[in-house]
């Protein structure tokens, strides 16, 4: 399964930016890819019917910016959003007909810098944020859902929304430590993954390392994720609207 191969990419340094004179607009930019596969010839999200679109993570519905693909013909899929500096987003990725939309959090740097994840991983092969297609996607969440009997409800009905989610660092979090509640206000089930060096098979893990986290069914609404450290949390809401797939990727560990 190609799933395994993420195991190579697991630590995903933060934001790249440039320090820079006290501004009131920000750009973040770089490639969006069309899954979370790094390679040296990976798809990108592109063409007419994508979109990026930012909003306020306040409230999930004010619009911060509109992505644009700045360079369509010469290096399709290289999108940049135009933001104020230090202020949480929300950014929602639409690839198509094609593609699951995804949704992102983060928080503007001080100065122009790349989307969350953006790294040259050597050889050629670079990551970075992305969205979900929808073949490879159905077929992951449908594998984990047998593994855990789950019935697994349909995206494309608009009624739930699903979390596919996978740490900067997979050694700083532990499987019992992810809490996810969703719209409703309920607690879900969160299934925690490791992959394992030598077979690089997904082993279900509630310790360290989390390479891999899911959570299915989730009502839409401001759906809330946790990370519990020892000293800390880490918490963000997302604004979902039903049918997206919640993208807690790239972040750091709380203490």
């Amino acid at each position: 399964m190609w799933l395994w191969l993420l195991a190579g990419c697991e630590v995903i340094g933060p934001f790249l930016y440039e320090v820079r004179a006290p501004t009131d607009e920000v750009t973040l930019s770089g490639y969006i890819y069309n899954g979370p596969f790094p390679s040296e010839d990976a798809p990108t999200i592109t063409g007419k019917d994508a979109s990026i679109t930012a909003y306020d993570a306040d409230d999930g519905e004010t619009v911060l910016a509109a992505g644009e693909e700045i360079y369509p013909d010469t290096y399709p899929g290289y999108w940049q959003l135009t933001l104020p500096p230090e202020t949480p987003y929300l950014m929602r990725i639409d690839g198509g007909a094609d593609a699951w939309p995804a949704l992102w959090a983060g928080e503007s740097p001080p100065g122009d810098g790349l989307f969350p994840g953006t790294a040259a991983l050597g050889d050629g092969v670079r990551a970075g944020v992305f969205g979900w297609p929808r073949d490879v996607t159905d077929d992951t969440f449908a594998a984990i859902a047998e593994q855990e009997r789950v019935d697994l409800f349909d995206l494309a009905d608009g009624a739930v929304v699903h979390l596919w989610g996978g740490p900067a660092v997979p050694e700083d979090i532990r499987g019992d430590r992810i809490y996810v509640e969703d719209g409703a206000g309920r607690p879900a089930t969160v299934y925690a993954y490791a992959v394992d060096p030598e077979s690089g098979a997904l082993v279900r893990t509630n310790d360290a390392p989390v390479h891999h986290f899911f959570a299915f069914n989730l009502v839409p609404g401001a759906v809330l994720v946790r990370f519990e450290g020892d000293n800390n949390d880490a918490t963000t809401l997302y604004f979902t609207d039903g049918g997206e797939i919640v993208s807690p990727w790239f972040f750091e560990g709380p203490e």
